[in-house]
């Protein structure tokens, strides 16, 4: 096992499973299992694990909200647009990483059907709830015992840890439900899609194309290419969809004017914004937010 301090605050692991290669990506909350009471819409290039201990809280999906359920693994695949939010008065407690995989040309000494699986039931393309996961909190909390202490051994623990958690999500999803579509995801450059979701988090500022070009290091021509590899979108409708998703949680849950939502969120023009947001949601902002405004009524 490899375990890279990228910097201060970020980790990178990669740990084998039979013939697959997981490589595993954390930031400074993991070793606190903190949470920010509040987090933007974001969507990353790998999956992500979300596995709450304690507290209270919402996870924003899809213009929808679910409360957070203590001993609940949460598996969100690449892409998907989510957002969590501790509650004010309950704090939030709860252990993330990201994650993908390669396959290595190694022979394995287990069995190929095992890596298989595997692959099937971590990488869906459907956000993936795992109640009941209460067995798991020793792991991580050794884990994070042994990063923080970081004494003779410490990889292979650490290495045994995440290896014994995979596993027992595998056998959670397959005892209780059918195995998804598979998704294998490409390998990807951590530092980069790092970058690339830090800077579309700033989306209500002025964010152009030859900006992250010049953070990359790239070519306009070729960051358009690592944004069409790692989301299967230009920059343009990556930076659309991110603001689209901060307007619909604005209209359901404030009064804010629709213009100052615009100009809060970085659009040139109330009439641009009304536009860009039909387009994609299909209904105007205001249609939108009385639909909201009735369901809640409903509900």
């Amino acid at each position: 096992m490899v375990i890279e301090f990228i910097a201060a605050t970020n980790i990178m692991i990669q740990t084998r499973i039979g013939s697959l290669m997981f490589t595993i990506h954390m930031d400074a909350t993991f070793l606190c299992d903190g949470s920010p009471a509040m987090q933007n819409q974001h969507n990353h290039a790998m999956s992500e694990l979300h596995f709450v201990e304690s507290g209270s809280g919402l996870l924003a999906l899809s213009g929808k909200e679910e409360e957070l359920i203590p001993h609940t693994v949460y598996l969100i695949p690449s892409g998907l647009y989510h957002a969590f939010q501790s509650d004010r008065f309950t704090l939030l407690r709860k252990y993330t990483f990201r994650f993908e995989y390669s396959v290595t040309d190694e022979l394995s000494d287990g069995p190929p059907e095992e890596a298989e699986t595997l692959k099937e039931v971590l990488f869906s393309k459907e956000l993936r709830r795992i109640p009941n996961q209460e067995c798991l909190l020793p792991l991580f909390k050794r884990i994070v015992r042994e990063l923080q202490e970081r004494r003779l051994g410490y990889y292979t623990i650490v290495q045994a840890g995440f290896n014994e958690i995979l596993i027992e999500l595998m056998r959670a999803l397959t005892s209780f439900s059918a195995a998804p579509v598979p998704t294998p995801l490409p390998g990807v450059d951590d530092a980069r899609s790092q970058l690339i979701d830090n800077y579309f988090d700033q989306y209500s500022s002025q964010l152009t194309i030859e900006h992250l070009s010049g953070l990359l290091h790239l070519s306009t021509r070729q960051t358009t290419r690592v944004l069409q590899q790692m989301y299967k979108k230009t920059f343009s409708e990556k930076l659309a969809d991110i603001r689209i998703e901060a307007a619909r949680k604005q209209l359901a849950h404030t009064k804010l004017p629709v213009a100052l939502i615009a100009e809060q969120l970085g659009f040139t023009s109330s009439s641009f914004f009304c536009k860009t947001f039909k387009k994609r949601t299909g209904t105007t902002p205001q249609a939108y937010r009385r639909m909201n405004a009735i369901r809640r009524i409903l509900e």
